[in-house]
């Protein structure tokens, strides 16, 4: 069984049960003024598709539109006509709707076959309901001609129904990302090392998220030794996406504001002595971030910021600064994210 035959099913006994529970389409109507819609040619259809007419009516019936089986006296026209035609091998068959609004005829082939009998009206039902909205969707067209009746309140609201966009999907809220950093600085520190965010977006386009990350490097020579800088870092970044962001490649633009715990471990040479230093750097960046997406949740990335040292740390061998992390740098990371 396909997939809407499936669905078909579902939705036929449920819907059923509620049309069931209806008041029967009116035999006659349109003498009260209420907009109406006519099934014509019911000795055409097979016995075991008749209920679709109460489906039908149920369906109209919610939207202000009376589904009846015969005109009244002095009655109003009525703004459709449907009628089924059953085909000859009994497995297909064809819905015509005669729209007198838009004075056209559309229709459609419906077939049955894969569907359980208890199923079938169901699918003529909604033939019949979609070939409405359809061909009164045509009313919305700037280009369309002039409504051969005058256009009830009730179709202008189905027409503004059917055509209304679908919500925009809410923005995934959790992001979670792992990436290689390697980290430069004006006064010769050189870090590198991993960093894990954890982001919350709050529109499609912006997000922020809390950063940690574990930094080493190589020795820094002295005339006494070295030093080995290690780090770990805690920081807020924020980022925009300029580029729709349903495309497969994109750009946005990263703030970060960084706090790293630095220490320096001294290495000294032979006859000379050295102390393990550690302390707090404060550090801002701002750069661009390119983006592929690999999957639609899943981005890898490349982000490159300009850093600006707030509060360095620095190294001295005899009294001399001679490494540190300080003044101008830049901070380049391959990463990848996911949205939850």
């Amino acid at each position: 069984m396909s997939r809407r035959a499936a669905l078909i099913v579902i939705a036929a006994r449920l819907l059923t049960a509620s049309a069931e529970a209806r008041a029967e389409p009116d035999p006659a109507c349109g003498a009260a003024g209420r907009p109406w819609v006519e099934v014509v040619g019911q000795d055409e259809i097979p016995e075991k598709l008749t209920t679709f007419v109460g489906l039908l009516g149920a369906e109209l019936s919610a939207r202000g539109i009376a589904l009846c089986t015969s005109r009244a006296d002095a009655a109003s026209p009525p703004l459709a006509t449907v009628r089924v035609k059953a085909g000859s091998d009994q497995v297909a068959l064809t819905v015509e709707v005669h729209d007198a609004i838009t004075s056209k005829q559309v229709s459609r082939e419906v077939a049955l076959t894969g569907l359980p009998g208890d199923s079938q009206p169901l699918a003529v039902a909604l033939a019949a309901d979609e070939l409405l909205r359809a061909s009164w969707a045509e009313l919305a067209l700037r280009t369309a001609p002039p409504p051969a009746l005058p256009v009830p309140v009730e179709v202008t609201r189905t027409v503004r129904e059917a055509l209304a966009a679908p919500p925009a999907a809410a923005p995934a809220r959790v992001h979670l990302g792992v990436g290689l950093v390697w980290e430069k600085y004006g006064r010769g520190v050189s870090l590198y090392g991993a960093d894990g965010s954890l982001g919350v977006g709050w529109s499609r386009r912006f997000r922020t998220a809390l950063q940690f990350g574990l930094r080493t490097g190589p020795t820094a020579e002295a005339t006494d030794g070295g030093v080995q800088p290690s780090a770990w870092s805690l920081g807020l970044a924020a980022g925009y996406t300029f580029t729709p962001v349903e495309g497969r490649w994109g750009l946005d633009g990263v703030v970060l504001v960084d706090v790293e715990r630095l220490t320096f471990v001294p290495a000294p040479a032979s006859g000379a002595t050295g102390a393990e230093q550690s302390a707090f750097a404060l550090l801002s960046g701002l750069g661009p971030r390119a983006w592929f997406a690999a999957l639609p949740s899943l981005r890898v990335g490349v982000e490159v910021l300009a850093t600006a040292v707030l509060r360095g740390v620095d190294a001295a061998d005899a009294g001399q600064v001679f490494v540190g992390v300080g003044g101008i740098g830049w901070l380049t990371e391959l990463g990848v994210s996911s949205a939850l």
